[in-house]
């Protein structure tokens, strides 16, 4: 009873929230249907990068098997994600996940992973936030997939500018180097599923997954919230 009546103060306090509108929604939902039926959905099955079912990113020099991403980068998402990241809203995180893990397991590709792990933050940038939005996700993935999450497995050696403050040349430099296997034990012959928030270039989530393959990970699938149009765009010009 006690336990009960704390979780109803809990959600008086704290009420479940459309992460795309703010709006409060019920707990058994994770966005509002307004917002269901406005928001641009990417193709289930298909690889969110290369846009095909059987992905390609090999070709453009990944190192990850494919991306599983739900949603298309758009201004609705971007205003979600911006609130989630600069205006402390953490509580998003659950909701994004499940979201997410409803095209982790479409086509199966939460039988192929082993642990799940977010893209780290520098101790500095973790510090100046207060969390770290991709392992907040991560956790909320991997508990719905039930799987182990190992944010620990990845870390973050090396300040770098801002992505989103560089072109798609400088994004692609910008992280060399930048993260390290924190324990290559955790992750030797494991396929990964690392979990970001927005992917752009790919250029974040590859050097993650070059980091991973190299330190001994056996496969690499990446998912995210949302997902720019860049590389299918840049493909589809390459064949104009």
């Amino acid at each position: 009873m006690r336990l009960n009546l704390l979780n109803y103060i809990k959600r008086l306090i704290f009420p479940n929230r459309c992460p795309f509108c703010d709006e409060v929604i019920s707990f058994s939902e994770c966005l509002c249907k307004s917002c269901n039926d406005e928001l641009d959905y990417i193709d289930k099955g298909i690889c969110a990068a290369c846009g095909k079912e059987k992905c390609e990113c090999h070709s453009f020099g990944f190192y990850y098997k494919k991306a599983i991403v739900p949603l298309e980068y758009t201004r609705k998402t971007v205003k979600a994600i911006k609130r989630f990241k600069f205006n402390d809203c953490p509580n998003y995180a659950q909701n994004f996940a499940k979201i997410m893990t409803e095209y982790i397991t479409f086509d199966g590709t939460d039988r192929k992973i082993d642990i799940v792990c977010g893209v780290p933050m520098t101790k500095r940038d973790m510090k100046k936030r207060g969390y770290n939005q991709s392992f907040l996700i991560s956790k909320h993935i991997a508990n719905l997939i039930g799987k182990a999450c190992a944010n620990d497995a990845l870390i973050k050696i090396k300040s770098t500018k801002h992505q989103h403050t560089l072109n798609a040349r400088l994004r692609r430099t910008n992280l060399n180097g930048a993260f390290k296997v924190n324990n290559k034990d955790k992750i030797k012959g494991k396929s990964i599923l690392l979990v970001d928030d927005v992917i752009t270039t790919s250029s974040t989530v590859n050097e993650c997954a070059k980091t991973l393959i190299l330190s001994g990970a056996d496969k690499v699938y990446v998912t995210a919230v949302c997902k720019a149009k860049w590389l299918r765009a840049d493909k589809e010009s390459k064949k104009r």
